[in-house]
């Protein structure tokens, strides 16, 4: 009986130190998890994608100009190139990838082009039409560029209108202002990190089970020895 008793004794004995590795496999996972979702970082609270934001020149052309009953011309240049311009006016492109947040990242371009490009190129679409009369005064002419996109989830700070199966972000080009920026951007998930939280997350639950197996297993047994 007594032998029976110190055998009883010496089991109960090694489940604190079987708690304790519960306890040490525990804090392996959390630190794995960790080192999981900052795989997925540089360490910065930032996706592994290179961030990256340039200026680069390029040009709008104009495609299309209407009068309007008020006797002012209404002309549209598009972003996207053109074959066989009539005319073009310079643009700025700041093209712009960046972190937002540690789950996400904007992809982006600010188009930037002046009143005076733009009015010159105009005038020298206009006179170049062969079924337009007359250039327009000073005063009467509207300015308009537009960036076109198949993605639907695209934004913008501008005005957005469907096009058949394009997606039209437009702004217009004041005098007064002198310059205008149409910002177009495209919000969309870092993959990197959010595969690196799912692992993480996957040990860590793991982790919580196996403790909470161990520890059911422990009140068991001491209620069996009761």
């Amino acid at each position: 009986m007594r032998r029976n008793r110190s055998r009883l004794c010496g089991f109960a004995s090694c489940r604190k130190p079987r708690t304790t590795i519960a306890l040490v496999c525990t804090l392996i996972c959390l630190f794995v998890s960790a080192a999981c979702l900052l795989a997925g970082c540089d360490g910065k609270g930032y996706g592994k994608e290179k961030d990256y934001s340039f200026v680069q020149q390029s040009a709008m052309y104009p495609v299309s100009a209407e009068r309007a009953e008020d006797g002012s011309v209404n002309v549209c240049f598009t972003l996207s190139s053109v074959e066989n311009p009539l005319a073009e006016a310079a643009c700025s492109v700041h093209y712009y990838d960046l972190a937002d947040g540690l789950f996400y990242r904007v992809n982006g371009a600010d188009f930037t082009v002046s009143y005076a490009d733009a009015e010159a190129a105009a005038k020298e679409y206009l006179a170049k039409l062969v079924d337009f009369e007359g250039n327009p005064s000073d005063g009467l002419l509207n300015i308009y560029f537009y960036y076109d996109t198949l993605n639907s989830k695209t934004e913008s700070d501008g005005e957005s209108v469907k096009v058949d199966d394009l997606y039209r972000h437009m702004t217009a080009v004041s005098r007064e202002t002198e310059t205008a920026t149409l910002s177009v951007y495209l919000r969309y998930a870092a993959t990197e990190n959010w595969y690196a939280a799912l692992v993480g997350a996957s040990v860590l639950a793991v982790a919580i089970a196996a403790v909470a197996t161990a520890v059911v297993k422990g009140v068991l047994w001491q209620k069996k020895k009761k």
